[in-house]
């Protein structure tokens, strides 16, 4: 089924985050059964999960490569139900947002810390960062390892 412009009659967009910089997976399909199909491939196949750590790594080394400070992203945990319609009888499924592993960090007092890496001047660095946006006034300083 396609609208009159010829694409898919159903889309889902699931954001990672408030801002632009997040992370977004889009899901389509021609039947509310086919998207529901989809959704649950998403859930079982770690493309979700997969989708932030790509996400978070690609901005770490962009930023350093930049020379900048890595700007943090603040990845919010978030199960996603999918609710049958009333005449579709479907147990609801839970997909979850990030790995639980980006749960293992430091906090600071506003949340949990971001673990970035990347190299500048040919040496490897790494360390926790601050969920807030870059540049917000009260942002916590990073947390680099030593090592």
């Amino acid at each position: 089924m396609s609208d009159d412009n010829g694409t898919t009659a159903f889309t889902i967009t699931f954001k990672a985050g408030l801002h632009y910089d997040a992370p977004w997976v889009v899901v389509r399909g021609e039947s509310t059964e086919e998207l529901l199909v989809q959704l649950d491939a998403l859930g079982k196949t770690g493309v979700i999960a997969k989708t932030v750590e790509v996400s978070t790594e690609l901005q770490g080394v962009y930023a350093a490569a930049q020379g900048l400070p890595s700007k943090p992203v603040a990845v919010e945990v978030a199960p996603t139900a999918v609710v049958a319609t009333p005449t579709t009888p479907v147990p609801l499924t839970l997909v979850p947002q990030a790995p639980a592993a980006a749960q293992s960090g430091p906090l600071c007092q506003h949340g949990q810390m971001v673990l970035r890496n990347g190299t500048k001047n040919n040496r490897a660095w790494s360390g926790w960062f601050c969920p807030t946006p870059q540049g917000t006034p009260d942002q916590c300083s990073p947390q680099f390892n030593k090592g």
